[in-house]
Parts: C-alpha cells; structure tokens; sequence
C-alpha cells in the first residue's frame, strides 16, 4: 500500500527526524515537506533526509498567507501523490496515532473500511510542566492532554483519486465531481495528537516567529496549554520510532542525530535571547504560572501582561 503525507515548516529542525521516522512507522510510504525560510539548520536536515530516501524536500515561494495551501497544490502535482492509495496533510505539530492492530495505516483502513475519506478527531496536548527543550522525543516527553470528551474533528486521510489535492482540514474535491462525505474513525481506532505548545522555550519560539505579542501568546497558551489528564496512546511507538530514528541517523553516517542535537542548542539560544526583552520574560512568568489550561476557553485580560 501506498500513502503520501505531506507537511509544511518553518523553523523546525529540532523535530524532523522524529516526525518522519513517527510517520514512517505508521506506514507512510511517501513524504513531502515544504520549507519556508528556516535558518535554524532545516535546509541541512532536510537535506540530508533527502539525500537518504526518506523525504521529498522542497523550497516552499509562498506568500505567508497561503504557505500550506501553495504547498498542497504543488504536492497534488508530484507523481508520489497521484500513485499513493491514501494521503494526509497534517502540520509539524501534530501526530497520526493508530490504536486498532498493529498501528499501521493498514489497520485503520481494516477499521474504517469502504471509506474514500476518513476523518480523525484531534486531542491538544500541554506542556506537562515543562520550560526547556531537550532532546526527549516530544511524543515521550508531553503525555498530559485535554479531557479525552474535549478532542474534535481534526484531519483527513483520503483516497487521491477522489480528491483534487489535500486541504487544511479536508481535502479539496474535484470540479465537476459530486461531495464525498468524510467518515469519521472512532477514538478507539485513531486520533491526532496535537502538541501545540511543547515546553514554554519552544512556544515563545513559535509566537516570536509569528510576531505575536505577548497578550495575544498569553491569551493563546492559557487555551492551549492543556495538562488535564495523562493520554498514552503514543507509548507502543516510542521504542519503535526510536529504532527508526536510529536507522535513519546511521543511513546519514550519523549527520542527523548531530543536527537535531544543534538544532535544539540554536533553538534554546534564541530562546535565551528573547528573555533580554522586558515583555517576553513577563510571558514566560506567565506560562510558567498557568500549568494548566483547565478552562480552555476562557480567555485572560490583555492586562495579564503588557
């Protein structure tokens, strides 16, 4: 069976190799990552992934607006996209979790069958405490998420042929072509993880990237920062994404694990920099002192840090 996933980035180096070895052992026999821009060793790692056999990697011209769905057009347009039997878009954040047989793509498909288009509910994952970056995989390292009742609809696996191109939630369905209605997989079968802030060093990254201010990253990490209860789906991966990484770093001659090792340095040094601005140290107090984002949806005053 042949699947295609593709994903977008900016920034990201430190979770590539986890990332694709993670997709890899689900079954994802094609992968496609768009990069926008980096300058924190993406190009090299992606790079040498490529150099490898395990990606497909390309510069991503784009306006910032539309950088995923510029990429999902040209990912619609590769051979590996129109020969695959099932493809998914997801974001660099985010994790496709089979629970049913072994995991695999395989056995969702046996789960969910005669389905063109399946869709997989998605649960937000918190930072567990966490402040700084290391190089635990983040599925190991972040296990505390939102309230299981809390996960929503989240991403689309998809038959190709049906299909004009992958979509930000959905796919896009042909011209001319009549609605497919997406068949939603069961909790017990599949979901997304979706770690949205990591540790608090990786989340004011990610809001400085975006040149978000500091009542708008409070406000977003007092949502998102959810530490309800413990989820374990991740845990009959770890040892195998591992031992993919592992394969995958000695393919390199080593080169790979040395990088995500430098990418994570590069990525704690800005982060250390960003705290010489006044704003930016209020934000970390105040991620650090709201753990828990046990109502998600209320949101605090733009007072709570100026």
């Amino acid at each position: 069976m042949k699947a295609f996933l593709v994903t977008t980035a900016q920034n990201q180096a430190p979770y590539f190799l986890e990332w694709v070895a993670h997709h890899q052992e689900v079954g994802f026999t094609d992968i496609a990552i768009y990069q926008n821009d980096s300058d924190d060793l993406s190009h090299e790692t992606l790079s040498l992934l490529r150099d490898i056999g395990a990606i497909q990697y390309f510069y991503n011209r784009a306006p910032k607006p539309i950088r995923r769905t510029q990429a999902y057009a040209r990912a619609a347009k590769l051979p590996a996209y129109a020969n695959s039997d099932w493809a998914m878009a997801l974001d660099m954040d985010e994790f496709l979790v089979i629970k049913a047989g072994q995991g695999r793509l395989i056995d969702l498909q046996s789960a969910v069958p005669n389905a063109d288009c399946i869709q997989i509910t998605s649960r937000n994952f918190g930072n567990s405490g966490f402040e700084i970056a290391t190089p635990q995989l983040v599925t190991e390292r972040f296990a505390m998420a939102e309230k299981a009742k809390s996960t929503k609809a989240g991403k689309c696996l998809f038959h190709p042929a049906k299909f004009a191109q992958p979509g930000i939630s959905r796919p896009h369905i042909a011209p001319q072509s009549p609605p497919i209605i997406p068949v939603t997989a069961p909790n017990t079968c599949a979901q997304i993880n979706h770690y949205a802030t990591r540790d608090v060093a990786s989340f004011m990254l990610k809001m400085s990237q975006r040149s978000v201010s500091p009542a708008v990253g409070a406000r977003y990490w007092a949502m998102r920062n959810t530490n309800v209860e413990i989820d374990a789906s991740m845990r009959p991966f770890l040892a195998r994404v591992a031992m993919r990484m592992a394969a995958l770093n000695d393919a390199s001659g080593g080169k790979l694990m040395d990088l995500r090792e430098a990418a994570i340095f590069t990525h704690m040094a800005r982060y250390y920099t960003l705290l010489q601005d006044a704003p930016m140290r209020q934000l970390r107090s105040f991620c650090k002192s709201h753990p828990a984002a046990a109502k998600p949806a209320r949101k605090p005053s733009d007072k709570a840090i100026t």
